[in-house]
């Protein structure tokens, strides 16, 4: 009865795909551009003070496995995007990048294995992009898989005038529908979106943006959209906590006009 357990378990095992019986990175699924993973700025001209919530540690399951990331880019800065393999690692990733429409842009000359890849650019304007990090697979690759074989992800600015500021705060009341598939925070100006947030745990958030005056904005499913003008500082930090409303529900509204009608007629 063992034995027939034993080969039951095994051939389960055995029909499961690799990707699934070996863990993946925290990302997953990132395998196609409307799952992208949003990447934050990383301070590459002093102490990074937020590495945990910038630079994304990523590896390769098996050869169909991709990685993709979202993020905001403004017009004229000079941006650089690096899959940095870590000690030991033998990966070979190569990069593109893409518009907010998901036309290729940019890519980059793969190196080899184990080697820093990675593409500078000037954006042409200011919104969203997308990058897709793949792993080479032709004849002069020799990829390697699986986590002791991670790269980290870096999107950085590469001019002295790469200052930027982070934007950190609290959603208040912290509740379940208070979620990353209900709820967005970005900073606009002129109509033109410059960042976006991450929502962590207990409802905090946190965003790299340009230095400068935006509107912050929130909306969260249900909820009355906030909205706010904040100030970003170079290399600073702002921190601005927010708290929502819950909109009215139609049973309520319809109630406040009777009475409201009924004062009226008094």
């Amino acid at each position: 009865m063992m034995k027939k357990k034993f080969f039951i378990c095994l051939f389960i095992f055995l029909s499961f795909p690799l990707s699934i019986l070996f863990a993946s990175d925290q990302f997953e699924p990132d395998n196609s551009i409307d799952q992208a993973s949003l990447i934050h700025l990383t301070n590459i001209n002093g102490v990074n003070e937020f590495q945990d919530d910038t630079i994304q540690i990523h590896d390769f399951t098996n050869s169909n496995d991709v990685d993709w990331v979202r993020f905001y880019v403004t017009e004229s800065v000079r941006y650089k995007i690096e899959a940095d393999p870590e000690p030991s690692s033998q990966c070979d990733p190569g990069i593109e990048i893409f518009d907010s429409d998901g036309q290729p842009l940019h890519e980059d000359n793969i190196k080899p294995s184990g080697e820093i890849e990675s593409i500078e650019w000037t954006a042409s304007s200011t919104g969203l992009r997308f990058a897709k990090i793949y792993q080479c697979t032709n004849s002069n690759c020799n990829p390697q898989y699986g986590p002791q074989n991670a790269y980290a992800l870096i999107l950085s600015k590469t001019e002295a005038s790469a200052a930027f500021g982070y934007i950190t705060g609290k959603i208040s009341p912290c509740i379940d529908s208070v979620n990353a598939a209900n709820t967005r925070i970005i900073t606009q100006h002129n109509q033109l979106i410059y960042g976006e947030a991450s929502l962590l745990e207990e409802c905090y958030f946190f965003m790299t943006n340009e230095a400068g005056k935006f509107q912050l904005n929130v909306q969260v499913v249900g909820f009355i959209p906030y909205s706010c003008e904040i100030n970003v500082p170079e290399i600073g930090i702002v921190d601005n906590n927010v708290v929502i409303q819950k909109k009215p529900e139609l049973r309520d509204v319809i109630h406040l006009m009777r009475y409201l009608g009924f004062e009226k007629n008094k």
